[in-house]
Protein backbone atom coordinates (compact mmCIF):
# COMPACT_ATOMS: atom_id res chain seq x y z
CA UNK A 1 0.00 0.00 0.00
CA UNK A 2 2.83 2.37 0.89
CA UNK A 3 4.58 1.56 -2.37
CA UNK A 4 1.39 2.32 -4.30
CA UNK A 5 1.18 5.75 -2.59
CA UNK A 6 4.78 6.50 -3.54
CA UNK A 7 3.98 5.80 -7.20
CA UNK A 8 0.91 8.05 -6.98
CA UNK A 9 2.94 10.79 -5.31
CA UNK A 10 5.68 10.49 -7.93
CA UNK A 11 3.13 10.75 -10.73
CA UNK A 12 1.51 13.75 -9.04
CA UNK A 13 4.89 15.49 -8.71
CA UNK A 14 5.64 14.88 -12.40
CA UNK A 15 2.29 16.35 -13.37
CA UNK A 16 2.80 19.36 -11.14
CA UNK A 17 6.21 19.97 -12.71
CA UNK A 18 4.79 19.56 -16.23
CA UNK A 19 1.96 22.09 -15.77
CA UNK A 20 4.23 25.18 -15.61
CA UNK A 21 6.17 23.97 -18.64
CA UNK A 22 2.94 23.51 -20.60
CA UNK A 23 1.68 26.94 -19.54
CA UNK A 24 4.98 28.53 -20.57
CA UNK A 25 4.80 26.81 -23.96
CA UNK A 26 1.23 28.03 -24.47
CA UNK A 27 2.23 31.59 -23.57
CA UNK A 28 5.08 31.49 -26.09
CA UNK A 29 2.82 30.13 -28.81
CA UNK A 30 0.13 32.72 -28.13
CA UNK A 31 2.62 35.59 -28.15
CA UNK A 32 4.17 34.26 -31.37
CA UNK A 33 0.76 34.13 -33.02
CA UNK A 34 0.06 37.69 -31.93
CA UNK A 35 3.35 38.88 -33.45
CA UNK A 36 2.94 36.93 -36.68
CA UNK A 37 1.57 38.85 -39.65
CA UNK A 38 -2.01 38.13 -40.53
CA UNK A 39 -1.54 36.88 -44.07
CA UNK A 40 -5.22 36.12 -44.55
CA UNK A 41 -6.44 39.67 -44.08
CA UNK A 42 -3.35 41.77 -44.57
CA UNK A 43 -1.82 43.49 -47.54
CA UNK A 44 0.76 40.69 -47.68
CA UNK A 45 -1.90 38.47 -49.19
CA UNK A 46 -2.96 41.15 -51.62
CA UNK A 47 0.48 41.58 -53.17
CA UNK A 48 0.51 41.47 -56.91
CA UNK A 49 0.75 37.84 -57.90
CA UNK A 50 0.90 37.23 -61.61
CA UNK A 51 -2.11 35.33 -62.85
CA UNK A 52 -1.32 32.96 -65.67
CA UNK A 53 -3.72 33.18 -68.55
CA UNK A 54 -4.77 29.92 -70.11
CA UNK A 55 -4.15 29.58 -73.83
CA UNK A 56 -7.31 29.82 -75.92
CA UNK A 57 -8.38 26.83 -78.00
CA UNK A 58 -7.56 28.69 -81.21
CA UNK A 59 -3.98 29.47 -80.15
CA UNK A 60 -1.38 28.27 -82.62
CA UNK A 61 -0.16 25.61 -80.19
CA UNK A 62 -3.69 24.23 -79.75
CA UNK A 63 -5.08 24.56 -83.28
CA UNK A 64 -2.13 24.87 -85.64
CA UNK A 65 -1.73 22.28 -88.34
CA UNK A 66 1.54 20.62 -89.30
CA UNK A 67 2.45 23.28 -91.86
CA UNK A 68 1.75 26.20 -89.48
CA UNK A 69 3.77 24.61 -86.66
CA UNK A 70 6.56 23.62 -89.07
CA UNK A 71 6.95 27.31 -89.94
CA UNK A 72 8.00 28.15 -86.37
CA UNK A 73 11.74 28.66 -85.83
CA UNK A 74 13.49 25.43 -84.92
CA UNK A 75 10.34 23.38 -85.46
CA UNK A 76 10.54 20.98 -88.36
CA UNK A 77 8.10 18.37 -89.54
CA UNK A 78 9.05 15.89 -86.78
CA UNK A 79 8.58 18.34 -83.89
CA UNK A 80 5.40 19.71 -85.47
CA UNK A 81 4.01 16.17 -85.51
CA UNK A 82 5.12 15.69 -81.88
CA UNK A 83 3.26 18.88 -80.89
CA UNK A 84 0.11 17.61 -82.60
CA UNK A 85 0.53 14.15 -81.07
CA UNK A 86 1.01 15.66 -77.59
CA UNK A 87 -2.05 17.84 -78.05
CA UNK A 88 -4.13 14.87 -79.18
CA UNK A 89 -2.93 12.55 -76.40
CA UNK A 90 -2.58 14.94 -73.46
CA UNK A 91 -5.18 17.56 -74.37
CA UNK A 92 -4.80 21.23 -75.20
CA UNK A 93 -1.84 23.26 -74.04
CA UNK A 94 -2.96 25.42 -71.12
CA UNK A 95 0.11 27.65 -70.89
CA UNK A 96 2.81 28.51 -73.43
CA UNK A 97 5.39 26.79 -71.21
CA UNK A 98 3.52 23.50 -71.68
CA UNK A 99 5.10 23.35 -75.13
CA UNK A 100 8.39 22.45 -73.44
CA UNK A 101 6.90 19.08 -72.47
CA UNK A 102 7.19 18.08 -76.12
CA UNK A 103 10.35 16.10 -76.82
CA UNK A 104 12.79 18.25 -78.75
CA UNK A 105 11.64 21.61 -77.38
CA UNK A 106 13.98 22.92 -74.72
CA UNK A 107 14.56 26.35 -73.23
CA UNK A 108 16.37 27.81 -76.25
CA UNK A 109 13.95 26.54 -78.88
CA UNK A 110 11.01 27.62 -76.73
CA UNK A 111 12.49 31.12 -76.40
CA UNK A 112 13.02 31.33 -80.15
CA UNK A 113 9.43 30.26 -80.82
CA UNK A 114 8.05 32.77 -78.33
CA UNK A 115 10.10 35.60 -79.85
CA UNK A 116 8.73 34.75 -83.27
CA UNK A 117 5.04 34.51 -82.41
CA UNK A 118 4.53 36.28 -79.11
CA UNK A 119 2.91 34.47 -76.22
CA UNK A 120 -0.74 34.67 -77.35
CA UNK A 121 -1.06 34.25 -81.09
CA UNK A 122 -4.56 33.49 -82.31
CA UNK A 123 -5.32 31.78 -85.59
CA UNK A 124 -8.53 33.77 -85.76
CA UNK A 125 -6.70 36.95 -86.84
Amino acid sequence: MKQHRRKDNKLLMQLLLAVPAILLLLMVLISYKMDAPDVYNSSLRKKEIPVLQSLPENHLFNAGNKEQLDALPGVGEVIALRIIESRNNEGLFHFPEDLMSVKGIGDKKYADIMKAIGSMTDLSN
